[in-house]
């Protein structure tokens, strides 16, 4: 089990955020135990919690809108001009 998540090595690397590992644990809790995925990627489960349960940024909220927006340009086939 742990060799699977360690496949996934890039989430160890320096330069890789909390978040992104919290976000990481939150996808893979369904298949491993949070206290394993936590321990793998060297992270504190009490921290993990914390962040789980605070309300999504402002500028997280505001990154899904766009992403939304550019979504549907793209698939109505807008193109956009300098």
């Amino acid at each position: 089990m742990e060799k699977e998540i360690l496949k996934r090595r890039r989430l160890l690397r320096d330069g890789v955020d909390e978040v992104t590992r919290f976000a990481f644990v939150d996808r893979e809790k369904a298949h491993y135990p949070v206290n394993l995925l936590c321990s793998m990627l060297k992270v504190s489960r009490s921290g993990y919690y914390a962040w789980r349960g605070r309300p999504r940024s402002a500028r997280s909220v505001a990154d899904e809108v766009l992403a939304e927006q550019l979504s549907s340009l793209s698939q109505a086939g807008v193109a956009s001009t300098p």
